[in-house]
């Protein structure tokens, strides 16, 4: 995947100063796959937190780090940081390829799939934009296996660096929605703001077919549809028998209704989340947030959060779960 591209909208060759500053002028938060550090007075340890974000990337799905972001502000109520407003550069003078064999060599086994573009201004203060592919070796920093979990680098629970050695395959699904329009609906004295989406799942392995895909979709508002009239609830789940590189299943478009007074309470804003599996690929969630007004086909504004991530690297309450589906 070309992450670059995925967060700024071009390649990481054709990246400039302007794009960066730019991408900062809205409030960014940290992912999976994306990781902000600012450059401080001390840089020997700014180059031991590259070092271990660079090798979580690689134990994970890849990603982006830019070195020289703002600094980090807490965000009130939650554990996450915003990143927004002016870069945290350095005044050092780098040299990418020299950047780039300083960190490979700090990693173990030596990395290959690790590039870099160093960003300059008129000034001469540089940031670094650094884009990790997922290596199909497992990799330690200072002998510890890092994983990207939460949107931080920790070091990986056992059993996922007991899989990283062992290098278990399994095909790679990705799944994803894609929200097309908003309709009001009149019934009798009701009304209610109809939404309208498709689940599309991929498999990306060109050597590996999935068998007994099983994909759910939960909503925190509203009930789900067939467009038949078929009602699933809040949750909704369907099965695909089979799944093949480069014939993506997209499912027939599908309904989130919302009564008008139930909308009101949601301040424009509902949550889906999408897990998926199959037979030999572990599960797999999907975050979505749409922003929608209630006003008949009204554009949808879709917020992406961890897409396609492994369930087994986020933090499961498995009391709560308990707790759900057996009662206290």
């Amino acid at each position: 995947m070309d992450y670059s591209k995925s967060y700024f909208g071009k390649s990481l060759t054709t990246l400039t100063w302007a794009d960066i500053e730019n991408f900062f002028n809205v409030a960014q938060v940290e992912t999976n796959n994306i990781e902000f550090k600012s450059f401080g007075d001390n840089l020997d340890k700014g180059y031991e937190k590259i070092y271990k974000s660079v090798c979580a990337l690689l134990n994970s799905e890849g990603g982006i780090i830019v070195w020289g972001a703002p600094k980090g502000t807490p965000i009130s109520g939650k554990r996450e940081k915003e990143f927004v407003g002016k870069l945290c550069p350095t005044n050092e003078q780098m040299e990418k390829d020299r950047l780039i064999q300083k960190i490979s060599s700090a990693i173990s086994p030596m990395p290959q799939n690790i590039s870099c573009n160093i960003l300059n201004d008129k000034k001469g203060k540089s940031v670094v934009i650094i884009e990790v592919k997922k290596s199909i070796n497992a990799h330690q920093y200072t002998g510890t296996y890092y994983i990207r979990m939460d949107s931080i680098s920790v070091p990986a629970p056992h059993y996922i660096v007991e899989a990283l050695i062992k290098q278990l395959r399994y095909p790679e699904l990705k799944g994803y929605l894609k929200f097309y329009q908003t309709k009001i609906e009149v019934v009798g004295n009701a009304s209610y703001l109809n939404v309208f989406f498709e689940i599309l799942i991929f498999n990306f392995s060109s050597m590996q077919n999935e068998t007994d895909i099983v994909t759910t979709l939960y909503c925190d508002y509203g009930q789900l549809f067939e467009p038949s009239g078929t009602k699933y609830g809040m949750e909704l789940k369907m099965e695909v028998p089979a799944l093949h590189y480069g014939v993506p299943y997209v499912s027939k478009k599908y309904l989130m209704k919302l009564s008008i007074p139930e909308f009101s309470n949601t301040q424009g804003k509902i949550n889906f989340t999408l897990h998926f599996a199959g037979k030999s690929s572990p599960p797999k969630v999907s975050h979505y947030q749409i922003i929608v007004s209630a006003v008949d086909k009204s554009p949808i504004k879709t917020e992406k959060s961890n897409l396609n991530i492994l369930l087994a690297s986020t933090k499961l309450d498995m009391d709560e779960l308990l707790k759900k589906y057996m009662g206290s």
